[in-house]
């Protein structure tokens, strides 16, 4: 019995890495449909939690976790007006000017996980005007009861 644990170890992590493989390929097709992403966690209050994809061929997904009038997952094909208002909304940022990464050492805060295209910034605490202002622009109109 002891002879045939090398081989099984080694059929284990065989099919392992082939399985991640897969998953991660998969991933990333799944992610080359997300134009825009936002992902928020929670604080020791009532901080929204939620993540919002908005896909390249115009459909919205939202998750609202603690804290939003929408509470689960819903989805939503944007109508053109739709579409072009809220994309307004997400190039006004100026996503090459941002960095990667705004940090605070305030304690009990929201973290935000803004992705553009390439871009990705993580935002806690301090943050410039216009991903502030995205965020306080763009949730009203997501999590509203009709919007879906």
């Amino acid at each position: 019995m002891s002879r045939y644990v090398p081989v099984l170890i080694f059929i284990f992590f065989a099919f392992s890495c082939k399985t991640q493989d897969k998953a991660t390929s998969s991933n990333q097709s799944v992610d080359a449909d997300v134009l825009f992403s936002l992902k928020s966690t929670s604080c020791m209050g009532e901080c929204p939690v939620y993540e919002l994809k908005i896909m390249r061929d115009s459909t919205i997904h939202f998750i609202g976790v603690k804290f939003t009038t929408i509470e689960g997952a819903a989805s939503k094909k944007l109508s053109s007006d739709e579409y072009t208002r809220i994309i307004a909304m997400i190039n006004e940022v100026g996503w090459s000017k941002l960095e990667d990464k705004y940090e605070s050492n305030m304690s009990d805060l929201p973290s935000f996980n803004f992705v553009y295209k390439d871009k990705r910034v993580y935002q806690y605490g301090q943050e410039p005007k216009s991903l502030s202002k995205l965020r306080k622009d763009l949730l009203p109109i997501i999590d509203y009861k009709d919007f879906f």
